[in-house]
């Protein structure tokens, strides 16, 4: 499942399919935040957090399919979200190779 929504307003279908990606990433992590390692208390306290930041300059490097690539993104906690983010100013080697692993993904897909 990919997710590629541009800015736009999502289909009932897309809503589908990233609640269904989250509930499968949350079911992956034990039903636990992926920073602090404690469960949530409900599907609403859950929420997506990139490790390469959707900033505009990223999507318009990588493109949308990078930066919401599963391999991408992990579910936490609000409060825990900027545990998650990878800084790509001070970690480009490590940020390069999460984007050439997904690049490669996105060729055998």
């Amino acid at each position: 499942m990919k997710l590629t929504y541009r800015g736009k307003r999502l289909t009932a279908e897309e809503k589908m399919d990233i609640e269904q990606l989250k509930h499968d990433m949350i079911k992956e992590q034990e039903y636990k935040c992926y920073v602090c390692h404690k469960p949530f208390m409900s599907m609403s306290e859950a929420q997506f957090s990139h490790i390469i930041p959707k900033y505009i300059s990223y999507i318009k490097k990588w493109g949308y399919e990078v930066i919401h690539h599963r391999k991408n993104m992990h579910v936490c906690h609000p409060w825990c979200n900027s545990g998650v983010s990878l800084n790509y100013s001070s970690n480009q080697v490590e940020a390069q190779k999460l984007v050439d692993e997904i690049l490669e993904d996105l060729k055998n897909t």
